[in-house]
Order: C-alpha cells, then structure tokens, then sequence
C-alpha cells in the first residue's frame, strides 16, 4: 500500500541521514526540560543506536506529514527537531502521579524522565510522555544508555 510504502520511506531517509537504526518510536508530548521546543508540543520520539531524538512535523498529524513525503505544508510553518546523546543520559525512569486525588480527578498520562548532563557542564531533566509503546521505548533507551557507557 501507498501510505506504508511512505512511512518505509520515511525511516529509510531518516536512518540514512543519522547513519545508525532507529530502534522504537512513538508519538509523543515534550514536557521541557531540553531543546528549543514549547513545552506541551507533540511530535515523534525515537531512539537511534545513539541518540534520543524528537522531531516535530508541519501539520497537526506526524502520519500525515510522513504521508506527503515531507513536502512544505506552509512558508510559515517551522519543523523542530533535537538529539541528546545516549552517552550524556545518567538516568530514565517514568514518573506516575502520587496523590490519588489527582489520579482520580485530574489524571495525566505518566512522564518519563531523562536526567542527562551535557559535556558543557550543564545538567537538565527531559520530560515527556506518549500514548503507545511507553514501556518498550524506555526498555530500549535503558538498554542502548549502557551499550553506550
């Protein structure tokens, strides 16, 4: 089909522009804390062989954008994109509301959390969250961080 044959396309392109596999993705939330992304901002998260990514598309739906093969939707409209080396992340973990009044009355999806120090001295917390494959993607960030210690 046309729209998978895209969205092959799409991870071709981009496996050949980083040089290394893409190992998981998934749609998510950036919740701050790296990169020069407003926070609440979604896009495609993906772990690469060394680097945690996260790349924001020109329209509402990232499946749409890989669909139209990354053609400009408008002159005004800018995409984002950010790589944090898996060898400056000390540590992942997913965070979960603790006050079961907050879970019963204002639930949020759990936060994962990067806690990474930069080669420039700064240290930061990247937080984000996603809709699917949360437990495989923080698995495979666990496992490509000690490959790459």
């Amino acid at each position: 089909m046309k729209g998978e044959d895209e969205v092959e396309k799409f991870w071709t392109e981009t496996e050949s522009r980083l040089g290394e596999r893409v190992l998981v993705y998934s749609l998510g939330q950036h919740g701050g804390g790296y990169g020069d992304v407003r926070t609440g901002t979604w896009g495609l998260y993906y772990v690469s062989e060394t680097g945690l990514h996260f790349q924001t598309f020109q329209s509402e739906n990232w499946f749409s954008s890989i669909l139209r093969g990354r053609k400009r939707a408008q002159p005004t409209e800018t995409e984002m994109e950010f790589h944090l080396p898996l060898s400056c992340i000390h540590n992942v973990g997913v965070a979960r509301q603790t006050s079961w009044l907050r879970r019963i009355f204002a639930p949020e999806p759990p936060t994962i959390r990067a806690d990474y120090s930069l080669p420039t001295g700064r240290d930061g917390v990247l937080e984000f969250s996603m809709d699917l494959k949360m437990k495989e993607f923080v698995e495979t960030l666990k496992t490509q961080m000690l490959k790459s210690d």
